[in-house]
């Protein structure tokens, strides 16, 4: 198998792709087209992706509106698209086992404090929800930036081991992160990284494979944020083996998530 050969044909990937890191749903910043099931599903099908696995955009406002929007759009797609329950710390209704009940589709929780009032990703607000992914060995995809947010995150992961924590954005972004991205791994097995970021130099994905292993790496675009297929080609047409390929995009996701 060379994937680079499809790529250069204009064809899809030679294997499964799933996606770990998909927004769902309109957003008062972005300019979206195709934001929700059938758009989304149209791009797959146009990139041979296989799994989205999404979350609710517009985090900071209205939660049960978008883990709602999410839920109906895995009942209309339930082979395509998975979800995780947006939460947030200030609503003390919010409980993920309603969410769980309510659509099979939904797989874990998902953590952007960035734009929850920006506060800490280890505050005790959160607590509850960790404790609730570590009590049924949920995954927990987190976004991470700078390498505050990611020692936070790692804190948490120390403290619920049961828990499965997925570090977005910190595979391939600034340095200081990546530094405390491989640090953190030495001592938690239970955190993967994903791909997701839109600016990247050349040989970063590489680098960062070098230093934690291909097998803790996951396949995640920032789709719909951020067009998908150049994500996509990076890892298809990076120096790395197909092997290892293929685990960054699908393999590694299958066992993570319990797929």
């Amino acid at each position: 198998m060379d994937c680079t050969k499809s790529i250069f044909a204009g064809k899809p990937v030679d294997f499964e792709v799933i996606d770990v890191h998909v927004h769902y749903g309109d957003a008062g910043t972005y300019q979206l087209c195709g934001s929700e099931a059938e758009g989304i599903v149209h791009t797959m099908g146009r990139l041979g992706m296989d799994l989205c696995c999404c979350c609710g955009n517009s985090a900071a406002s209205d939660w049960y509106y978008i883990n709602e929007n999410v839920a109906k759009g895995m009942d209309r797609y339930p082979d395509k698209l998975k979800g995780y329950v947006v939460v947030n710390p200030f609503y003390e209704d919010l409980d993920p086992a309603f969410w769980f009940e309510r659509s099979p589709g939904f797989i874990g929780l998902k953590v952007l404090a960035c734009v929850q009032g920006d506060l800490p990703l280890d505050h005790p607000r959160y607590h509850r929800f960790y404790e609730y992914a570590d009590r049924h060995n949920l995954p927990v995809l987190v976004h991470t930036w700078i390498a505050r947010e990611v020692n936070e995150m790692f804190r948490m992961a120390q403290k619920y081991p049961n828990a499965r924590f997925i570090c977005a954005h910190s595979a391939l972004t600034n340095r200081p992160a990546k530094e405390a991205l491989i640090e953190g791994m030495k001592i938690c097995d239970n955190v993967v990284a994903d791909t997701a970021i839109s600016e990247i130099y050349d040989g970063a994905l590489e680098w960062i494979a070098d230093k934690i292993g291909t097998d803790r790496l996951v396949y995640g675009s920032d789709f719909i944020t951020f067009e998908c297929s150049h994500i996509l080609g990076r890892v298809a047409m990076s120096k790395l083996t197909d092997d290892d390929k293929e685990k960054i995009f699908s393999r590694n996701a299958k066992q993570w998530l319990k797929l």
